[in-house]
């Protein structure tokens, strides 16, 4: 019944690029998801709680660079393939009851954690990035001296030339 209840709910004619479910059991999420194909979309099962959040992302279009398991939240950062963008899922489970300041407290750690980890990412890209740039300059410059050599060598070959016509129109006067 609830394997139906789901697979009707998210699927209609084509899946989502992302999907977020709460409540999945980890006895039975292989079987409860089997109809989300396997080989298009990579799965995230919070590793804790009975009930735990679930993500199912399409792994043609994002890559993942970052899993999250906090308390009874599950976040992911994602790198779209295509744009290079970056974004932030964070799928939550609360805690349940009155207690207003326990999920705003939860909700609030996702929060810092994934703005963590970006500021990590992009501190982490940009180095990498730098790099790239330095090995790129490294290249242009040895590429820059190359071509200056060569255009210098240029040179000197057309002034022997005009010496050696110089020379010869010389001799031919004589």
């Amino acid at each position: 019944h609830r394997k139906g209840l789901i697979e009707k709910i998210l699927v209609s004619n084509t899946l989502s690029d992302i999907i977020c479910v709460q409540e999945a059991l980890a006895d039975s999420f292989e079987s409860d998801f089997e109809f989300i194909p396997k080989q298009n979309y990579h799965r995230i099962l919070h590793r804790k709680y009975r009930y735990r959040p679930a993500i199912f992302y399409n792994s043609d279009m994002f890559e993942c660079l970052k899993e999250i398991h906090g308390d009874r939240t599950l976040s992911i950062l994602l790198l779209h393939k295509e744009s290079m963008h970056l974004l932030a899922v964070v799928n939550v489970h609360l805690t349940g009851g009155a207690d207003g300041v326990t999920r705003l407290r939860q909700v609030s750690d996702a929060l810092t954690q994934v703005r963590k980890a970006q500021l990590k990412l992009r501190k982490e890209r940009k180095a990498e990035y730098d790099a790239t740039q330095t090995k790129k300059a490294k290249f242009q410059r040895k590429r820059r001296a190359e071509l200056e050599k060569m255009a210098e060598e240029s040179r000197e070959m057309e002034m022997h030339r005009q010496n050696v016509e110089r020379s010869m129109s010389f001799r031919d006067t004589e």
